[in-house]
């Protein structure tokens, strides 16, 4: 048997890792959509424009394009944003914190993604692969790209 209890500490913990990177989740579910991010699957479709998502959460903050519902206000000034991540990359702004710093080099940003996307500029990891053929690439928008000129367009609106 294990706890559910999160502050058990003899519970155990299962992990799932992505079959692209490093990337490791405590979920599996999780995991499906992170590994969505690589293989360009996007099975979660906007009911009112041609807009699919590879989770369900990107779809409802799509879905707020439509009703231009802006739910997430700045403290510090009239900012609203429909995406809550924007409000605290938004926020760091007037703070100046950059809490993300790269393994490899003193590069700091107060958006993770900033971090990771610069990190492939010391690793060269190539984690995106086109559905097509055996191109790899460390940018998702350069498979998108290549899908466009190399496959004439198949899949690369996906």
């Amino acid at each position: 048997l294990t706890s559910r209890d999160a502050n058990d500490p003899t519970r155990s913990l299962s992990v799932t890792k992505c079959r692209f990177c490093a990337y490791i989740g405590d979920c599996p579910s999780r995991v499906k959509a992170h590994e969505r991010t690589h293989t360009g699957e996007r099975p979660f479709q906007c009911k009112l424009c041609p807009y699919s998502a590879s989770a369900k959460y990107n779809l409802k903050v799509h879905l707020r394009t439509h009703t231009g519902e802006k739910p997430y206000k700045c403290k510090y000034c009239d900012f609203s944003t429909a995406v809550s991540s924007s409000l605290l990359v938004h926020e760091r702004q007037h703070t100046s914190v950059k809490p993300f710093q790269c393994h490899f080099c003193n590069y700091v940003s107060a958006n993770s993604s900033d971090v990771k996307r610069h990190e492939v500029t010391h690793t060269g990891e190539k984690v995106y692969r086109c559905e097509l053929c055996d191109f790899s690439a460390a940018r998702k928008h350069s498979v998108r790209r290549h899908m466009l000129s190399k496959h004439m367009g198949a899949a690369a609106e996906k």
